[in-house]
């Protein structure tokens, strides 16, 4: 079997390199699947998945948490976006990983807020403030 569990150093350092692992594994098992014409079933690759998207979606939830820049939160979502987008086209039910995801925009929402209040207070402790001359 696979082993589902992603990096320990949390997802935002290896998430690239261990969702395109995970892809090739998951895309390995549907030819192979596929090219033995019913004499290797796809019910375990599907169980395999299932295991992997549970610990995807609960690793994708502990990495949001401690992520302190949406640009970083950007950047997550848009290789878990591809991933999978790229495992939907194997026939992989992602409708989890995407609902995890999508629970996560709240916390970016924020993040937002205070970059934008963050980023006003610094050009306004740089306005001098000075009459305007007509």
């Amino acid at each position: 079997g696979l082993d589902h569990a992603p990096p320990r150093s949390g997802l935002g350092s290896g998430l690239r390199s261990y969702l395109w692992r995970l892809l090739g594994f998951f895309v390995l098992e549907e030819v192979v699947c596929a090219s033995s014409r019913g004499v290797i079933l796809r019910d375990e690759a599907d169980s395999e998945w299932r295991d992997t998207c549970k610990a995807l979606c609960k690793a994708l939830a502990e990495e949001t948490e401690v992520i302190s820049e949406t640009s970083l939160f950007l950047q997550l979502k848009s290789i878990t976006s591809l991933f999978c987008a790229s495992m939907d086209f194997y026939g992989y039910a992602t409708a989890p990983l995407r609902e995890a995801l999508e629970g996560t925009w709240d916390r970016f929402l924020r993040l937002l807020e205070e970059e934008c209040k963050q980023k006003v207070k610094e050009i306004l402790s740089q306005e001098p403030f000075e009459g305007m001359s007509v």
